[in-house]
C-alpha cells in the first residue's frame, strides 16, 4: 500500500501526532429573536440585535463572520470578551450561531468554545448510531457493479483476483478437505475392516500418521506456496484497484452521481507538507522511506497486539473481534486516503476520531472470517477484500455520520467528542523498537569514535 509523505519529517524519533482533529462546533438553531450568551455556555437571550455581516478569509483559511451588534449596553454588555461571531443561516427562517474564538484564547491558538460535557449516555447512544451506519455502510455492495461496469481495468484486475483467491487457492482447500483427504480416510481405513490380517508393524496408528504425513506434504508442497504467492500478488493488484476505481470517480462524474457518492478531485493534488515545502528531493525520498518504514513496522506491531489479545480470558475473542475489524476498515480506507495525499498523521487522526464507524465497517469482513480455519480464512479475506476495498473508495465516513444526524454540527460535535487511541500502543512500541534498531546520528558518531 502507497503511503504519502508525513508531515512530521522522519517519524524514527517521535510517533504519529495523535492531536485530534479540528472542527466546527455548534451550539444549535438559533431563531432570529435569538442570541448566544457570552458565557459560552450555549444558553440562550431573549433581544432584538441587527447583525450585519462581511464575510473575509484569514491566512489559516477558515471562514469568519464579523458582526455588529445594535443593542442597549446592559444587552451589548454580554458580548465583551467575545472576538468573533459565525453566523450560518439555515433555510430563510432559522440562524445557527456557531461559538466564538475567545479573545483570551489566542495564546493557545485558534479555540472553538466548548459546548459542554458530553454524558456517557450521549456517548454510548451516537457510538451505537456510528456503528450501526458503519456496518450498513460496508454492506453497499451494489456500488461496485457500477464501477465494474464503467471501469475495464478494475473489473479485469478484480476479476484475476477472484480467479487466483477464489479458484486457486480456496479451491485448493475445498478440494483438500472435501475429496483428498477423505479419501485417504477410507483407503487407510481399509486394511483395519478387511478380514486379512494386518502387515506386522502397521497397525491404527502408523495408519493415522500415515494420513497425517500425506496431509502434511500437501500442505506444505501446495497450500502453503500458494497462500505466499497469493498474499504477494494481492498486496499488488489490491492496490491497483483502489487507485484505478479512485481514478474513474474522478474521471466520471456521472458514475460518481449514479452512486450518490461525491467524485474524488485529482485535479488539484494535496498540496506538500509543510516540513517538505522547499526541501530537496533527497530528503523528500527519505522521510517517504521514513514514514512507510515506520507504518510497516507500527502496523507488524498492531497485527501481533490483535492476536496476543486473543488469549487474555474472557474478554479475549471480544476484544480480538473488535481489534480485526478495525484492522480490516483501515486497510480498506488506507487506499484510498493513499490517493487523496493524506499523510499517515492524517489517517490515524481521521481514523481514530471515527472509530466507531470503522468498527462497524470491519464487522461484516470479520464476521465472514473469523469462525474459519486458517488457510480458509485467509482464501475467503483475499476474496472478498477487494469488494470492500471498492465500497471505501466510494465512501466518505464524516458525510454519512453528518446526514444520519440532519447535518446537526452539535451532535456531530457530541459523535466525535470521544476519541479512542487505537493505534497508540503500536505507535508508542514502534517508535521504541525503532529507536533500539536504528540508533541516532549521535549514538552513531559515538560508536564510529
Amino acid at each position: 500500500m502507497a503511503v504519502a509523505p508525513s508531515r512530521g519529517g522522519l517519524p524514527f524519533s517521535t510517533s504519529p501526532s495523535y492531536a485530534p482533529l479540528q472542527g466546527r462546533a455548534a451550539v444549535g438553531n438559533m431563531r432570529p429573536s435569538e442570541v448566544a450568551s457570552s458565557d459560552g455556555s450555549g444558553s440562550r437571550k431573549r433581544g432584538t440585535p441587527k447583525l450585519e455581516e462581511t464575510f473575509r478569509k484569514e491566512e489559516s483559511g477558515h471562514e469568519r463572520v464579523s458582526s455588529g451588534f445594535e443593542a442597549s449596553t446592559s444587552e451589548s454588555s454580554a458580548f465583551q470578551g467575545l472576538g468573533l461571531l459565525r453566523e450560518v443561516e439555515r433555510d430563510n427562517t432559522a440562524q445557527q450561531i456557531l461559538p466564538t474564538i475567545d479573545e483570551g484564547s489566542k495564546k493557545g491558538g485558534s479555540r472553538v468554545a466548548p459546548s459542554g460535557p458530553v454524558s456517557w449516555g450521549e456517548s454510548l447512544k451516537y457510538a451505537v448510531q456510528s456503528w450501526l451506519l458503519g456496518f450498513w455502510e460496508a454492506l453497499m455492495i451494489h456500488r461496485t457493479v457500477g464501477i465494474l461496469a464503467r471501469s475495464r481495468p478494475v473489473l479485469v484486475r478484480t476479476s484475476q483476483c477472484s480467479l487466483l483467491n477464489g479458484f486457486f487457492f480456496l479451491g485448493s482447500i475445498i478440494l483438500l478437505k472435501g475429496f483428498l483427504d477423505p479419501s485417504l480416510r477410507y483407503l487407510l481405513d481399509l486394511p483395519r475392516h478387511s478380514k486379512a490380517e494386518t502387515t506386522a508393524g502397521v497397525g491404527a496408528g502408523g495408519l493415522a500418521a500415515l494420513h497425517s504425513l500425506l496431509i502434511v506434504v500437501y500442505n506444505m508442497l501446495w497450500l502453503y506456496p500458494i497462500y505466499v504467492v497469493s498474499f504477494v500478488i494481492n498486496c499488488m493488484w489490491h492496490q491497483d484497484i483502489a487507485k484505478r476505481a479512485y481514478q474513474a470517480l474522478q474521471g466520471d462524474r456521472s458514475l460518481a452521481a449514479a452512486l450518490g457518492v461525491e467524485p474524488p478531485d485529482l485535479s488539484k493534488p494535496a498540496p506538500p507538507p509543510a516540513s517538505k515545502q522547499g526541501g530537496s528531493g533527497v530528503e523528500t525520498l527519505v522521510t517517504m522511506i521514513g514514514e512507510e518504514v515506520y507504518r510497516v513496522v507500527m502496523f507488524a506491531v498492531f497485527v501481533i497486539q490483535v492476536y496476543a489479545v486473543s488469549i487474555v480470558p474472557y474478554v479475549g475473542p471480544t476484544m480480538n473481534f473488535l481489534l480485526l475489524s478495525w484492522l480490516y476498515a483501515y486497510y480498506c480506507y488506507d487506499y484510498k486516503w493513499s490517493s487523496a495525499g493524506w499523510s499517515l498523521d492524517e489517517r490515524l487522526s481521521f481514523f481514530e476520531t471515527h472509530w466507531a464507524f470503522f468498527a462497524g465497517f470491519g464487522a461484516p469482513c470479520t464476521i465472514a472470517t473469523y469462525f474459519l480455519p486458517f488457510f480458509a480464512s485467509a482464501a475467503v479475506w483475499a476474496l472478498i477484500f477487494p469488494l470492500f476495498v471498492l465500497v471505501a473508495t466510494t465512501s466518505n465516513p464524516a458525510r454519512v455520520v453528518s446526514k444520519s444526524l440532519n447535518g446537526d454540527p452539535l451532535a456531530v460535535q457530541k459523535a466525535q467528542a470521544w476519541r479512542v487511541p487505537v493505534f497508540r500502543f503500536a505507535a508508542v512500541q514502534s517508535v521504541v523498537l525503532l529507536k533500539f534498531l536504528l540508533p541516532s546520528s549521535r549514538e552513531q558518531q559515538t560508536i564510529r569514535s
